[in-house]
């Protein structure tokens, strides 16, 4: 069973344009897909019909077999966790409130955290570094200091999926490779379904096992990413001139990109 199945789906903004046009795509469990493409290519809103937050205009979307808006919305959220790209805050919740967050889902109506909640707190802020500040209000975070919350508040839930959305965008390298290692973690241990949107291309060609490639609203190419990621779609996505090559070092293929009229690669500066 997919854990996703999208069959023609189509989303058209009030105005008539379209955002995605006739999406084909299966999800497959346990896997890691990256969603990549320009600016305005449909990739936040592929994301939220996946969520349910939008409703497809056509063709359909399900979840597990069934459709999104056949479920309830407390089932989804003990199924599927969401990291956003912004999350706007301004009552100074703690740090450690933030994340037990994550946790609501798993705890009876009117009920308390138990023992187990509160170890996953605190096992989860511990891992990715906030454990120092837990007591702290969120609005005296710095951006990255915030996301990294809203992400352990996502881990939290221990779902058996993940949305992402550009995560690591506010992040410095060394706390976006973190929490990529982190979701590659939960995938490995917990067989758990991966879908993230980047911006960063060579981060997606790191972590991920298949990418999914949009342009202007369609669905390019989708695949394992030795199958997929080719020169020649990159190319043809991107608008540029690009290189994939084999990094050795990390094991993973990387990319490079140029516009027309720059020095070639490898020649002097």
């Amino acid at each position: 069973m997919s854990v996703f199945h999208l069959s023609k789906a189509q989303y058209s903004y009030p105005d008539g344009t379209r955002a995605v046009e006739g999406i084909d795509l299966a999800v497959e469990p346990g896997r890691f897909y990256g969603i990549v493409g320009p600016n305005g290519s449909g990739k936040s809103t592929l994301l939220d019909l996946l969520l349910g937050y939008k409703e497809p205009s056509s063709g359909r979307v399900l979840f597990r077999d069934k459709p999104l808006s056949s479920w309830r919305r407390r089932d989804l959220a003990r199924e599927i966790a969401l990291v956003p790209q912004e999350f706007a805050l301004t009552f100074p919740f703690s740090v450690e409130e933030i994340v037990f967050m994550g946790r609501y889902p798993h705890i009876p109506r009117f009920g308390a955290p138990g023992p187990e909640d509160r170890e996953v707190v605190r096992r989860i802020m511990e891992s990715i570094g906030i454990a120092p500040y837990g007591d702290r209000s969120i609005t005296e975070l710095s951006g990255g200091e915030k996301q990294r919350a809203v992400v352990a508040r996502a881990l939290a839930q221990e779902t058996n999926v993940l949305l992402l959305d550009e995560a690591t965008s506010s992040l410095d390298v060394k706390h976006g490779l973190q929490l990529m290692h982190l979701v590659r973690q939960r995938q490995a241990r917990h067989g758990a379904t991966v879908v993230s949107v980047f911006h960063d291309l060579n981060q997606a060609l790191r972590f991920c096992d298949e990418l999914v490639f949009l342009k202007q609203g369609c669905l390019v190419r989708c695949g394992p990413v030795s199958e997929v990621a080719t020169e020649e779609t990159l190319e043809r996505v991107f608008e540029v001139r690009a290189k994939s090559y084999l990094e050795t070092s990390l094991g993973c293929l990387q990319a490079v990109f140029w516009t027309e009229g720059e020095e070639t690669l490898g020649a002097d500066a």
